[in-house]
């Protein structure tokens, strides 16, 4: 069924606007009218020469068929178009007609000289001033009118606008011959009075500002009525204002106004006239192509592969297009039409879940009393035997009163389909909750798609607030705002379907919510208030947890198949794994943004290394303060070096895979490891890094992790205090010497005799002290040139195995009650060192062997060679070192917490020394031990 477009609608373009002829006219009267002005006001005065009698009375006569002319027309213009200016125009016309005929049947020498009706000679006259005055006021009102605006809603306001004008002009006119000689004298003695000329020129300016509001409504609206009465109005406009300045009755000119008003109101009826014929035409032209329309509108309807059933107002099947017949099974189109409740004998319709369907019930039925249905599902067993699932839709149709006049059904074979439409459903809500990562996604996109799939005309989802036992709302579609209101939050307790699926943990349905139960608030509501027909509620739970909860609404009450039942569980599943993983995902998102945060505002470097190429993965602020520029995140770890400007304390570049990342990479962790950042000054800026590897679950690196700190003034006030303590360590030195000369001297034989005993052991005590005192100046002194790296060696080619038995036999002392036993692996080359200091490093070795020792165990030393360097091992019996004494145990002043129990004398200085004196060489020195058991010492000389 197809509408008739433009009935009823505001259409200016309907009929041509006519500009070109309506500017020519307006020029044309214009013009003339100004002429005549002039004419008047300079020939016009004085008493009138003649008149014939009946110009007045054919003039008036005339004007009065010519307005209900126009007036008749408008209408009919409204009536089609619905443009509320034109009704107006044809009011004011109405009005006009009226009050002219009054005045016509009261002039003078109308019958026998007389008037056909005898009123007073003062009312006689005021019929003529009401006619102009309701035209001009009528005429301005249509330029502004907005009301009433279309036909088929407005056909009763025509009669009854025209019918109050009426019965207004008339108690106008009643009222006025009624009084009679109480009304006010327009003429006295043949002239104008102050009345008349003051109403005139008031007249007269209302049609010049109406003119002028015609014109633009004219040019805004499009409304031709309204434009061509601008003419009408500008005519009278200059007449009256003519009138007004003549000042006095006049000759000749009077018989040319009378001409031109006669022509105006001809003219603008020839216009609507013409434009009514126009209407005609185009009329039959719409009707011809609503046929065409129809025409080409069954062909349409035949060639679709849905059937199509037409019904009238009785609920009689008057048409059905081809695919109707074929899927019904018939031949010809007769055996299809007829009563709908006919169909009942051969089309057993049910219900998805088998319950049978009453014909008030079918689709058809409903759309004809009122309803709209779409989608509706049902089961059929056709009268040949054939079992199909049905989906049909169903709309009534109107006519220009918005009675129900017919319906129209379509109704679609979907037996395959449905089930491939659920499961391709099914598949789109997966797909979405796949691609989905915030719970934001997930209410956008997953409950589109399950509203759809259940053919919902409403949805909401929830999320559970199991900490608060409620419901909170998500998202929701096409839910009323006033709802909306009363559903953000649910408690689990709640008299509603949804509470009621949370704590049963299953589907619950409500089929009609017009038979809800009492005690269920909002399903009741949303049926009586809203016009909801059925109502789900399906909770979202993640193994035993309840993370949420969705409900469908639809406006028909309807029933759910199994085949739907098991759809909206599957996809509730996958909305419930949805859910918890955009939880999930949000909370490691939250997780992140607080250790970016912690990362970036950290005072020291932190940055993440991929295995195993070295790629930095993440550098904050700070790193890129200490580098000076942005982070090369693409470089690889080879080019580290060279891009940083990496370098070791002598400006050289630090080789790639000593740096503390590189390492962590391979399995160690780095504690403490110094590096220098070279400045483009050539200043060092020293950083101290921490390196670690990641690995995953398996145990595989999968990166490292770096802690970088700059510990540039920690070095600078290291660097002070060395050179205070060189300092004063030197002015010790210089105030022990001459004690502990003065101590050995009077210690000589000779001397130390004529002593007394008590004094004697005061001047051993002196001279063991001072001894041991100048030892401990000399380790700061040594600590002190470390660290500024002034430690000057004195390198010679120094025989490492007689060295070393040298320091053996020199360290008797050192190390009573333990033996100390030699052993030489192979051929040991000739080393480049300052044997002084291999010395202090060796006896400071067996110094700690003898210290940490079990009484009367053996100390090892062993010497042998290496790829370019000899090794040197000092090995004890005893109590070990722990893991985590090894880690400080070259650092300055540590002893370790056997040392601090036992009270062994010392400064912690030795080994810190002994590494410093090795490096120095070029070596290495480090510990192996295993507490309870023994510990061994090794340094490196290079070759």
């Amino acid at each position: 069924m197809a509408a008739n477009p433009g009935v009823g609608a505001h259409q200016p373009s309907a009929v041509p606007r006519g500009s070109g002829p309506m500017r020519l006219f307006l020029v044309a009267t214009i013009s003339v009218l100004l002429i005549e002005s002039l004419l008047l006001i300079t020939m016009g005065r004085g008493p009138v020469l003649f008149r014939l009698p009946w110009v007045e009375i054919t003039v008036q006569f005339f004007v009065v068929i010519a307005a209900l002319g126009i007036a008749y027309f408008c209408v009919g213009r409204y009536r089609v178009l619905g443009e509320p200016g034109t009704l107006w125009v044809g009011l004011a016309f109405w009005a006009y007609a009226i009050f002219g005929l009054a005045y016509f049947l009261v002039i003078k020498g109308t019958v026998d000289g007389g008037a056909i009706l005898n009123v007073p000679p003062n009312a006689a006259d005021w019929p003529f001033h009401y006619k102009k005055t309701a035209l001009a006021v009528l005429l301005a009102v249509a330029a502004l009118a907005r009301w009433p605006r279309g036909m088929d809603r407005n056909q009763r306001y025509p009669p009854i606008l025209f019918s109050a004008i009426g019965l207004l002009c008339m108690l106008i006119l009643a009222l006025t011959f009624a009084l009679g000689d109480a009304m006010p004298s327009l003429v006295a003695e043949g002239r104008f009075t102050l009345l008349n000329q003051g109403w005139t020129a008031a007249i007269a300016a209302v049609f010049a500002l109406g003119a002028l509001l015609s014109l633009r409504c004219y040019r805004r609206a499009g409304e031709v009525v309204v434009g061509y009465a601008a003419t009408v109005q500008i005519v009278l406009a200059i007449r009256l204002a003519s009138d007004v300045f003549g000042g006095q009755l006049y000759d000749v000119i009077w018989y040319f106004n009378r001409v031109l008003l006669v022509g105006s109101f001809c003219s603008m009826l020839l216009v609507l006239l013409a434009g009514h014929v126009e209407l005609l035409r185009r009329q039959q032209q719409l009707s011809a192509v609503a046929q065409a329309r129809a025409s080409r509108l069954q062909v349409t309807l035949d060639s679709m592969a849905d059937a199509v059933f037409t019904l009238d107002a009785q609920a009689n099947v008057i048409d059905v297009n081809i695919s109707g017949l074929r899927l019904l099974g018939f031949a010809r189109k007769e055996e299809a039409l007829g009563p709908l409740g006919e169909y009942r004998e051969f089309l057993k319709a049910t219900y998805l879940d088998g319950t049978p369907l009453r014909p008030e019930n079918y689709t058809g039925a409903r759309a004809l009393r009122g309803e709209t249905v779409r989608g509706f599902l049902e089961q059929a067993q056709m009268w040949d035997g054939r079992k199909l699932t049905l989906e049909l839709s169903a709309a009534p149709i109107r006519g220009p009163e918005g009675e129900i006049t017919g319906a129209v059904v379509v109704m679609r074979d979907v037996t395959e389909v449905e089930l491939a439409r659920i499961r391709a459903t099914v598949a789109r809500v997966t797909t979405a909750v796949a691609k989905a990562l915030s719970l934001e996604d997930i209410v956008q996109q997953v409950l589109d798609e399950a509203a759809a799939a259940l053919r919902a005309d409403a949805a909401a989802l929830y999320g559970a607030d199991e900490a608060r036992r409620q419901l909170v709302l998500l998202g929701q579609r096409n839910v009323p705002e006033d709802m909306v209101k009363r559903v953000r939050t649910i408690s689990f307790d709640a008299p509603t379907l949804v509470a009621r699926a949370i704590a049963e943990r299953r589907i619950q349905v409500l089929e009609d919510l017009a038979k809800a139960p009492a005690d269920l608030l909002i399903p009741r509501e949303l049926g009586e208030r809203f016009g909801f027909g059925s109502l789900t509620a399906v909770p979202l739970i993640v193994g035993r947890r309840v993370v949420g909860a969705v409900t469908y609404a639809t406006f028909e009450a309807r029933r759910l198949s199994s085949l739907e039942l098991e759809a909206i569980g599957t996809i509730s599943d996958i909305m419930a794994i949805g859910m918890e993983n955009a939880r999930l995902y949000e909370a490691a998102q939250e997780e992140r943004r607080r250790l970016t945060a912690i990362i970036d505002n950290s005072p020291v470097g932190i940055m993440l290394f991929e295995a195993p190429s070295g790629r930095i993965l993440l550098a904050n602020k700070f790193v890129e303060q200490l580098v000076g520029r942005p982070v090369e995140h693409e470089a690889p770890m080879a080019e580290h070096p060279r891009v940083y400007n990496i370098c070791r304390a002598d400006g050289s570049l630090y080789p790639a895979d000593d740096l503390p990342s590189a390492r962590a990479l391979h399995g160690e962790v780095i504690l403490g490891q110094e590096v220098h950042f070279c400045q483009a000054d050539g200043r060092m800026m020293p950083i101290l890094v921490y390196a670690a590897p990641i690995r995953n679950e398996a145990g595989q690196i999968t990166g490292a992790v770096a802690v970088i700190q700059d510990i540039s003034q920690i070095r600078e006030l290291e660097r002070q205090r060395e050179e205070f303590i060189s300092v004063v360590a030197h002015d010790l030195r210089g105030a022990m010497t001459p004690i502990r000369g003065y101590a050995d001297y009077l210690m000589r034989p000779g001397t130390r005799e004529a002593l007394p005993f008590n004094v004697q052991q005061a001047l051993a005590t002196i001279a063991t002290n001072s001894r041991r005192m100048e030892r401990m100046i000399s380790d700061l002194l040594d600590v002190s040139r470390i660290e500024a790296r002034r430690l000057a060696l004195i390198k010679r080619q120094v025989d490492i195995p007689g060295l070393v038995r040298d320091i053996v036999q020199r360290s008797r002392e050192t190390t009573r009650g333990h033996r100390v036993r030699l052993q030489i692996v192979g051929p040991i080359p000739p080393v480049e060192a300052d044997p002084d200091r291999v010395e202090q490093v060796l006896g400071n070795l067996l110094s700690n062997a003898a210290k940490y020792s079990y009484p009367g165990a053996p100390i090892t030393v062993d010497i042998s060679p290496g790829a370019g360097e000899v090794m040197i091992s000092v090995t004890n019996l005893g109590q070990g070192i722990t893991s985590e004494d090894q880690n400080k145990l070259f650092t300055r002043f540590h002893r370790t917490r056997r040392a601090q129990e036992e009270k062994v004398p010392g400064l912690g200085l030795g080994l810190y020394i002994a590494r410093g004196l090795v490096e120095a060489h070029g070596g290495r020195i480090w510990v192996e031990s295993e507490p309870d058991k023994y510990a061994t010492f090794r340094f490196t000389l290079p070759v």
